[in-house]
C-alpha cells in the first residue's frame, strides 16, 4: 500500500460566521487537502488567513450556498473550476501527484431537491459528476455534499456510472445533517472513489457552527 493521505470536508453554512471554529479544527485534523463548502468571500478570505500551513489554493466564492474552496498541503499539477449541470454550478478539481501516480480530486456541492425541478437539476449535476469521473485516468476521489443519502437510487446511479463506491461503506451510517435535529440526521456529506482507492477510516468530526458535521477520511492508492 501507498502512501496514507487524510482529507476533510466540510460544508461550513454560508451564513455561519464560526470561523475560528472552523480554522481551528481543520488546523487539529492535520488533513493534506481539504474541500470547504457555501465559502464566500469572508470565508475565503478567513480560511486562507488561518491555514497558512495549506498554499495551494482554489476557490470560488459565491454568496448564494454554493461557493467553495479546495485547500492542500501538497501542490497541484493541476487545477481548475469545473461548471456542472444546468445550473452551472462550479466544481473544483485539483490533481496531484502520489508516488509517481496522478490523483484526481474533486469538490462538488448539488442544490437542494426543494422542489421537483430543483431535483432534476440535482440528479443532472449527479450525472454530470458520473460522466466527469468515468473520463478521468487513474483514481478519484470526490468530497461532496449530493443532498442525496446512499439509499436514493440516484445515489447507486451515480456510483455504477461514475465507477465509484461509498468510502463510507463498512463505518456506519454516519449522519452529517442537520446538526440540530439528531432524530433525523441523514447522510448526505460524503468521500466518493473509485476501485483505486483504499479507504482506512472514514469519521464524522464535531460540530464546527454549521448545520453540517465534517467528515474526514484517511486512504492510500491501491498497488
Amino acid at each position: 500500500m501507498g502512501r496514507v493521505l487524510r482529507a476533510a470536508l466540510v460544508n461550513v453554512r454560508t451564513s455561519n460566521r464560526s470561523f475560528g471554529q472552523v480554522v481551528g479544527f481543520l488546523r487539529g485534523a492535520e488533513a493534506d487537502f481539504v474541500v470547504v463548502l457555501e465559502t464566500d468571500e469572508a470565508w475565503a478570505r478567513e480560511l486562507q488567513n488561518g491555514l497558512v500551513d495549506y498554499p495551494y489554493v482554489l476557490s470560488e466564492p459565491q454568496a448564494d450556498n454554493f461557493g467553495m474552496t479546495l485547500m492542500s498541503r501538497l501542490p497541484f499539477v493541476r487545477s481548475e473550476v469545473l461548471w456542472m449541470g444546468d445550473l452551472a454550478l462550479p466544481n473544483l478539481r485539483a490533481r496531484f501527484l502520489i508516488d509517481g501516480r496522478e490523483l484526481t480530486v474533486l469538490g462538488s456541492h448539488t442544490i437542494p431537491p426543494k422542489s421537483s425541478a430543483c431535483a432534476r437539476w440535482r440528479n443532472q449535476h449527479l450525472s454530470a459528476i458520473s460522466r466527469f469521473v468515468s473520463s478521468q485516468d487513474g483514481p478519484v476521489v470526490v468530497l461532496c455534499d449530493l443532498n442525496v443519502t446512499p439509499w436514493s437510487p440516484h445515489f447507486g446511479v451515480l456510483l455504477d456510472e461514475g465507477g465509484l463506491f461509498d468510502a463510507r461503506r463498512g463505518f456506519g451510517l454516519l449522519p452529517t445533517w442537520p446538526t440540530w435535529l439528531p432524530p433525523l440526521r441523514i447522510p448526505i456529506d460524503h468521500c466518493l472513489a473509485t476501485r483505486e482507492v483504499v479507504v482506512g477510516d472514514f469519521c464524522v468530526a464535531p460540530s464546527v457552527g454549521s448545520d453540517h458535521f465534517p467528515i474526514v477520511v484517511d486512504f492510500a492508492l491501491a498497488p
